[in-house]
């Protein structure tokens, strides 16, 4: 007996009294993107998985070729954008801010390819995990 598949399950939107940015931008990616660009930051194109979560998550690419993707998602409970950012397998930072032009900014400087102790000057809600503080000698950040 084969299993059937059961029924695909979309994101909610986000919550509009959480976040009338979000809602108002129609997802999280567009959010974010429209922040940037009116602070004027280069945080490159936001991405985003194609299953329709766009709307609750997004994904920053770095210039920094030793640095993979910035991900954020939003929290569902409270306002909160929680951030996770991966160098060549490791995650190097994590952190929360409510704060969508924070999120821009660190982004900005994701995408720009600065050190940890950049990224962490430019966004001090971000913290260095222990794996990260190791592979930042490794990796020259």
């Amino acid at each position: 007996m084969t299993q059937q598949p059961g029924p695909s399950r979309q994101p909610l939107p986000p919550d509009p009294e959480l976040y009338p940015d979000v809602a108002t931008a129609g997802s999280l990616r567009a959010a974010l993107a429209q922040c940037a660009a009116e602070n004027d930051l280069d945080i490159g194109e936001v991405r985003s998985p194609s299953d329709g979560s766009s709307l609750i998550h997004a994904g920053i690419t770095s210039r920094n070729p030793r640095l993979d993707r910035f991900s954020v998602d939003l929290g569902s409970a409270e306002r909160v954008f929680l951030i996770a950012a991966w160098g060549q397998g490791v995650n190097l930072t994590n952190g929360s801010t409510s704060d969508l032009a924070e999120l821009a900014e660190a982004a900005a400087a994701w995408h720009a390819g600065v050190t940890l102790a950049e990224l962490q000057a430019a966004a001090p809600f971000l913290e260095v995990s222990p794996l990260g503080r190791v592979s930042k000698m490794d990796l020259g950040l």
